[in-house]
């Protein structure tokens, strides 16, 4: 509900909303209350169903616990929106950029995901001055994504150095081009009155 827009807040009857909130909020508290059951009956089975094994053939159990072990730890998903890339021993060895289930070395090899996903960056606003000598605050965005995430994660490694690297170039080429301008030319009052 609190995702919703005003406007539906406007068109709905109070009642209806005091219905879906009250609802909503018992179905909370059903799964709340069943999913901790669940997990405690879950675990007691598990335990229960090992020590049973156990006592009937401690040898088989042992194998069993570890092929679980590894498989858990030898294959990894993708996401339509991200890339994936596989590690071993600090060397990329591969990159997904599908969604799909994939094999990896388990203990051996480690992933690392990067978003697809166009991204937004907020450049914080900055002082600059015209060519005629006026001081003007520029308030800028950018919007950046990943092609390629070995390439991306070679030269800069995190989103982080990105967005730094980001910042200084886009400073610059700012500061040149707005130094190069008029505060007039900057300002066209008679274009913005046709827009």
């Amino acid at each position: 509900l609190q995702a919703l827009p005003f406007s539906y807040y406007d068109r709905m009857p109070v009642g209806y909303l005091m219905s879906r909130l009250t609802n909503d909020t018992q179905r909370l508290g059903d799964t709340i209350g069943w999913s901790i059951l669940d997990l405690c009956w879950g675990a007691v089975f598990l335990v229960s169903c090992t020590v049973q094994m156990m006592l009937l053939n401690w040898q088989l159990t042992l194998v069993i616990l570890l092929v679980l072990v590894i498989s858990g730890n030898a294959f990894y998903t993708v996401e339509e929106n991200q890339y994936a890339c596989t590690f071993r021993f600090s060397e990329i060895v591969d990159t997904k950029g599908e969604a799909g289930l994939y094999f990896k070395i388990p203990f051996i090899d480690q992933v690392k995901y990067f978003s697809k996903a166009t991204q937004l960056y907020d450049i914080p606003p900055s002082e600059v001055l015209t060519s005629d000598k006026q001081n003007m605050t520029v308030d800028c965005y950018i919007l950046w994504s990943i092609s390629d995430p070995q390439q991306f994660y070679r030269s800069l490694g995190t989103v982080s150095k990105a967005e730094d690297r980001l910042d200084a170039l886009t400073y610059n080429a700012l500061k040149t081009t707005m130094s190069s301008l008029s505060q007039d030319d900057i300002i066209n009052e008679e274009d913005g009155a046709e827009r």
